[in-house]
This record gives structure tokens, sequence and C-alpha cells, in this order.
């Protein structure tokens, strides 16, 4: 599977945001990776514009290994994801990026958004000192961040797509069956022995 070097980055977004007329990258020392240590096939890089703004990209190499999405089926969508974070900065309200690009070309999948300020729970958690109180208040927040996520319903469980939801089920149980079918050898079920009775995997896979 092909990598995404700082230059190889640079040039593709630069030439993405030309196109859109936006302010662009000043060099490929400005380009770098993320360390989040998170992350199987996409390729995350946090870029500084020539305007001193940040930017994300997220890039799906075209030979990736596996190239079907285990959770949603076909090829894995990097629109699913814009998509997901426009919802819920429109809809619900949440501090999630704004988008800036989606893009397909010979290399792969790219999506460019708005870097949004802040830091991972863990560096919370040492600037202040594993601060019982201040844990607690983040708890709260995710509660409330969730709750604000759920508010957006939708009239079936799939993949999200501008179009809506494709292909789109009525009920939670069909959706779950199918990923898991996803995921799973019929012939080789000791995962699920470990969570179901066997007449409940039988009728998983029925």
């Amino acid at each position: 599977m092909s990598k995404l070097s700082d230059m190889m980055a640079y040039e593709m977004v630069n030439e993405r945001l030309g196109f859109l007329g936006l302010p662009r990258i000043k060099s490929p020392s400005d380009v770098a990776d993320i360390g989040l240590g998170v992350g199987m096939t996409n390729a995350n890089k946090e870029i500084r514009l020539i305007n001193g703004d940040e930017i994300i990209l997220r890039w799906v190499p075209a030979d990736m290994e596996n190239p079907e999405d285990m959770y949603f089926g076909g090829a894995r969508s990097i629109q699913r994801e814009a998509e997901i974070l426009e919802i819920a900065r429109k809809q619900a309200g949440l501090p999630a990026a704004e988008v800036i690009d989606v893009h397909e070309n010979q290399s792969g999948k790219i999506l460019i958004v708005k870097k949004v300020p802040g830091v991972t729970l863990h560096e919370y958690q040492n600037q202040n000192g594993h601060c019982l109180e201040k844990f607690l208040g983040v708890v709260y927040s995710l509660g409330y961040v969730l709750a604000r996520a759920h508010s957006v319903k939708f009239e079936n469980f799939g993949s999200i797509q501008p179009q809506g939801i494709v292909p789109g089920v009525s009920a939670y149980g069909l959706y779950l069956k199918q990923v898991i079918g996803r995921h799973l050898n019929p012939n080789d079920l000791s995962l699920l022995e470990n969570y179901y009775t066997s007449s409940e995997i039988q009728e998983i896979f029925r």
C-alpha cells in the first residue's frame, strides 16, 4: 500500500487549494504527520497555510490492501466522513471540523478540513494533574456531545451520503447482522461464542 510523504501531501493539497482559490502551503516543512498513534488505513497530515491557518488532510490510498468498508459495505467512502462532519456541525451544533474539500484522483481519496483547536484527553489530564473534578467535567461534556449527536434523526440505518442513507435498512438488528457478516466468517464463530448462545448465533447468520 502506498505511503503519503510530506512532499506528496504538499503538492496534492496545494493543487486543490489553488483550484479553490484558497491560501496555499509555503513549503513541505509546513506539513507533518499527526502524532495520535491511531488510524489503520488513512494517512493524516497536519498542515500550516501561508496565512497561518491550520488544516488537516486525510488520505485514503487507491491501492489500499482492503478497499471494502467493513461496516457499510462497498468501497470505503471519505465522502461519508465529510457528510457526518457537516451534519454534526450544522444540525447538531457541535464543534466539528469544517470541510474544505473532498476530492478523488489517481492516488486516492482526500478530505481536507479546518483544524479544530484543542488537546487530547491524555494531554488535558496531564495539564490538570489528573484532577478528578476536571475529569468528571469532561465526562459531563461528553454526555452533552452525545446527546446533541443523537438529536439528529434518520429514517434508516446505513452509510450517510449526500444523497441520503445508502443502502439503508429500517431496523438496527438488520444493520447489525450485515456488519457482523462482513467481519466474521460463519465457519469461525469462536469470538461470537463468548457473547451469544448457539441459537442466537444461528439466528444472526440465518
